[in-house]
């Protein structure tokens, strides 16, 4: 079951208004070159939920999703430069999860090769 975006929307808090101390961590555990800059300036608030989900495969997909993606049409939408650092923030998070191209039963044929 996908969860749904708008749940996971909260009302706006005096604590979105600067990043929270977990996502100054998430923030150091990126590349340099993944850091959202312009959206951390921007957008705080947002980099504490994507802090907050990074972990959980489901969760952030559907942010991802809720963020690039404007079902009803109905949203002012991010600047342009903002939004490229989403949907390359986006991209990394796949890319880190994307499944190793490696035949386990080719290694464990290898392994017992070696061994005699």
């Amino acid at each position: 079951m996908r969860n749904n975006p708008k749940a996971m929307r909260q009302p706006p808090s005096p604590y979105d208004e600067s990043l929270a101390i977990s996502a100054l961590a998430w923030l150091k555990e990126l590349p340099p070159e993944a850091v959202p800059v312009l959206l951390v300036n921007r957008f705080p608030r947002i980099v504490n939920r994507l802090a907050r989900f990074w972990d959980s495969p489901q969760m952030i997909d559907a942010y991802f999703e809720d963020l690039l993606v404007d079902p009803c049409g109905k949203r002012q939408g991010f600047p342009d430069e903002v939004l490229a650092e989403i949907y390359a923030l986006a991209q990394y998070h796949r890319a880190l999860r994307k499944p190793l191209d490696i035949d386990v039963w080719e290694q464990a044929r290898a392994l017992r090769a070696s061994d005699g």
